[in-house]
Formats: structure tokens, sequence, C-alpha cells
């Protein structure tokens, strides 16, 4: 399986839920064609001549149209009417982005129809191909000279996935003329591009990989797989195996606070002998945030042609503290030009759900609580839109807390423009452990002659047996964010990382059907290490 993308990266999905992934393609059937090798077409255009004598567009040879151009001017006209169009019939720049792409989509089918009729009327032995490597050639030349006027820049195979190819476009036309505003920069208009490649490679009989990348206001996770903050996220080792692997397409630090938490030998976790599921006593992490963003900056400066960006999670229990810490981390992205360019590399969480805290509950059980803190990150979020927020949750278990949430999201969206509305939280992870569980020692199958499987006795329940409260939450805040009333307080643009008992591909595409956007795990990485991943993408 392969897929070809315009530069930059450009996935044929941008963004979507497992629900809405087939809705890119006008078809789930590929139609077979003969394979063109006949040279490129240009797009047809007739000469200046009265309006009376032109002669309708399809009475003309469409073999004899083959090396005229349109005009650019014109060509930047009627696109940028389409996007214009576009973008008042639509939610949210996600939305805008499958549109184009659905546009593409039906352009390339398109051009594919016209290049094999003029391949098969002109050759009288058409072969069509069955090798990857000369159809993306094809779509990187022909295809390409007959969409823009000349071939693309380069063609490229991934270090990291064998079967993932890059097509590069250094100055893509479809973008040459588009100012995008700052309060869109994640919007990429070559989603429309991506949709052409998609059509071709679906017309060729190729299969295209769909949802290889979801879009977080300005980071790329891809594949949409990544751990969620955990204890095997926590040290420099830690952190290089995940960013390393091909299986993960972000990494989460483990919860730091400013000075780093105090951890002792009573924190710790227990697996149960029959079942994927634990128990953890663990606190945040020991080391502070600090050491974290020179890890991030070691890692990021020595990996540099990887666009795999890092969540920091964070937490502080009072806003100048978290104000102190967000300072640190834009530092650390202003030095390493982070948001310049149409991606970011480092993203903040904000966990607002570690039950495992003594005399200190998850703040996310009563989010009024939580105002002053988000204003922090609301503020943060006005003065640099390219910063990527997030909220860790608990698990809730009645709908009041739901709502509650929604309230509270809602009341920090701010109207921008035309409708549209600036949204400072990007996502929300669901869910964290379920406190004040307890699992017994001879449930682990260890031999000890203690009672309880953790010093603490009650600790955060993962793994299996928190898997079905996670998709309920994760289904729950997916259909609010979907309803009438959140789209138009722009609430739709948040996305969802599910998390809680993933530890198969099948509860993988549980957790896509429930609605996530992206997949976590933490229970399965600390069994099985870095290839739980592996075992996760199937």
């Amino acid at each position: 399986m392969a897929y070809a993308q315009p530069h930059p990266r450009l996935s044929v999905v941008s963004n979507s839920s497992q629900s809405s992934v087939d809705h890119l393609s006008p078809t789930t059937t590929s139609t077979r064609f003969s394979l063109p090798s006949a040279p490129s077409i240009h797009a047809a255009v007739s000469s200046s001549k009265a309006a009376s004598n032109r002669p309708s567009i399809y009475d003309r040879n469409l073999n004899k149209t083959r090396s005229a151009e349109v005009s650019a001017a014109a060509f930047a006209f009627l696109f940028s009417e389409i996007v214009q169009y576009t973008q008042k019939r639509v939610s949210g720049i996600n939305d805008l982005e499958r549109q184009l792409n659905t546009l593409g989509y039906r352009v390339g089918t398109r051009v594919l129809e016209l290049m094999v009729w003029r391949t098969e009327g002109s050759s009288k032995a058409s072969k069509r191909e069955i090798k990857l490597l000369p159809v993306l050639m094809m779509v990187h030349t022909q295809v390409w000279k007959a969409v823009f006027g000349k071939p693309a820049d380069a063609i490229e195979r991934s270090v990291e996935n064998p079967d993932e190819y890059m097509i590069i476009d250094n100055d893509p036309p479809i973008e040459r003329h588009i100012s995008v505003p700052r309060d869109m920069s994640q919007l990429s208009c070559s989603s429309f591009t991506a949709g052409i490649v998609e059509a071709v490679l679906d017309g060729l009989s190729f299969a295209v990989v769909r949802l290889t990348m979801v879009l977080i206001n300005t980071i790329e996770v891809d594949p949409p797989v990544l751990n969620s903050s955990c204890a095997w996220s926590s040290d420099l080792k830690q952190l290089t195996d995940l960013y390393e692997s091909s299986y993960t397409g972000a990494v989460t630090t483990r919860t730091a606070t400013l000075h780093g938490f105090k951890e002792v030998d009573s924190h710790t976790v227990a697996f149960h002998a029959q079942q994927l599921v634990s128990v953890n006593s663990y606190g945040y992490s020991p080391h502070p945030l600090s050491i974290y963003l020179v890890w991030i900056a070691e890692i990021l400066t020595t990996h540099g042609s990887s666009i795999k960006p890092f969540i920091i999670s964070i937490t502080a229990s009072n806003p100048q503290t978290l104000s102190i810490m967000v300072d640190e981390i834009q530092h650390l992205r202003k030095t390493l030009h982070d948001g310049e360019h149409t991606r970011s590399m480092i993203a903040i969480e904000l966990n607002t759900s570690c039950p495992n805290i003594p005399n200190n509950p998850p703040s996310g059980y009563s989010f009024k609580s939580l105002s002053q803190l988000l204003q922090v990150l609301a503020d943060a979020h006005r003065q640099d839109p390219t910063l990527t927020i997030g909220l860790k949750l608990p698990p809730y278990t009645y709908k009041d807390q739901f709502e509650e949430v929604i309230r509270c999201l809602q009341s920090f969206s701010a109207p921008v423009q035309d409708n549209k509305f600036n949204i400072p939280f990007a996502f929300l992870t669901c869910t964290n452990t379920l406190g004040n569980s307890l699992l017994f020692a001879d449930q682990t199958g260890e031999d000890t002659k203690t009672i309880f499987a953790v010093p603490t006795v009650l600790g955060g329940l993962a793994g299996e047996a928190l898997h079905p409260l996670a998709l309920g939450n994760v289904y729950s805040f997916k259909q609010m964010l979907s309803s009438a009333e959140a789209r138009n307080s722009g609430l739709a643009e948040i996305k969802i990382i599910g998390v809680g008992g993933v530890t198969s591909k099948a509860a993988v595409d549980r957790m896509k059907n429930a609605g996530a956007n992206v997949v976590g795990c933490a229970t399965f990485l600390g069994k099985e290490g870095i290839r739980a991943f592996k075992i996760l993408a199937g």
C-alpha cells in the first residue's frame, strides 16, 4: 500500500474522524484504465475570437488541444473563487480542506480519463502499469504537466516508512497567489492537489492509504497514534525511542511540573496476571519542565528531517506558575523557530486529571475551578495562534459533567469574522485513569507477602478494564462537539485523542468508531515496550 503526497507533506486526508474516512472518494470502487504513456497535455483554451464564432467546447477535437495553456491569472482567479465559495459553506478549516480535497478528486478523475482516452486513441499497444514506481513517476511527470503545465520537482521515498512516497513541488501553482490569514495559518489549499493524486491512484487501481494524517491546529500527527502521558515517557531514552518509532505520529511527555514532583518507592504500577489491566500509584514526573525542554530540543535538532511533534504535558496549581511554564515552552519554540512555518513541532497539554495526588483531587471534575488556568492558556493562544493547546480529562460518568466541560469551552470561544471563531483549545485527551481503584496482590501473579498490589492500596485503573468507559467518554464528547450548538461556536474544530484500554488493533478501531481523531495508549506501552505501537498498527 502506498500513497503520494504534494509538498509539504499533504495526506490525501487532512483531518477527519473515522466516521468520515470514506467521504473523500466519490465512489468506493476503482475503475481500471490503461496506463497512459503519451506526452502530457495542457488544459485546453481556444484562441481569442468573437463569441458568436467560437465553437462549443464539446465540438473541439480533444487531441488538438493538448498543447494549449490557460492563463496563470485566469487559473488563480478561478481557484480563488472556488476557495471563497467553499469557505462560506463549511464550518471550519478542516471542513474546508475536506471539501477542496473532494473537488480535487473530481478533477483528478477527469484528468485521468482524458489522458487515457488520448493514449488509447494514439497507440496501438497501450498498456496498464501494474508496478507502483512507474505509476508514481507518471503522476510526478505527466499528471503534473497536464494539470500545472510542468512536472513536479522530485519524488522521494520515506526513510521511516518504506511504503510512503512524497511528490515534492517546491513552488505549487495552486498556492502561488494565496495569502492565508494569520487566524487560518493551518489551512493548506494543496489538499485540492492531494485529491487529484488520490483520484488518479484510485483510477489506476492502486490503493491509497487514508487517514494517514490528522492536523490538530498546527501539529501534524501521522500516523494518528501516539503515547499518552505516562511513566513510560519519562526520560530521554524513552522519549527518543518513542520519537524514532515509525508507528507513532507524535510523542507525549510525562506530565511535568515547574520544579519536579517528588517520587518515592510507593509510586509504582502493578499489572493483572490474566488481563491487560493495571493499577498505578504514580504522581507527576520527578523531572522539572526545564529538563524536558532540554531533551526535546536535543531530539528535535538531532532529527532535523522529521516533522513529528512533541506534546508537552504540564500541570500547575495556580495561574502564575502555569504562566511561567507556558512562557518557557514558548521561549523554546521561538529558539527553534517553531510556528514560523506551516506545521509546528511543539504543543501543550494541560493535565487536569491525575487521581493519585494526596489532598489534590483532579481539577477536571470541577471545571469551573479551572477557569483561571484556562485563561492563561487562552491568552497565550490569542498572542500566538500557532500554539496548539489541549486538555487531558478525567473519566466522566454522567451527563452533567460532559455538559460542564462544553459550557466552559464555549466561554472561551471568541468570534473572529464571517461567523468564524477562535478556539484556544485544539484537542481533548479522553481519558486518564480512574482513581480509587484496588488490585489485590494475588491478582498480579507475583510472589509477594503483601495483600495489595500497590503500596498505596488505591490507585488509578487503566488498561482493558477502563476501555468501555473511555469509549463512552470519547463518544459523548464527539456527539457534543458535533452538535449544531457546538458548530455555531466553533467547537467542532476540537479534536479528540482517545485513550483508555487500547491494547490491540481492534481497540484502535473501536476508538476511531467512537469518534477519536487520534488514538493513544499507556498501559500497553508499559507492558510491551515500544513494540506496542507496531502491534496496534496491525
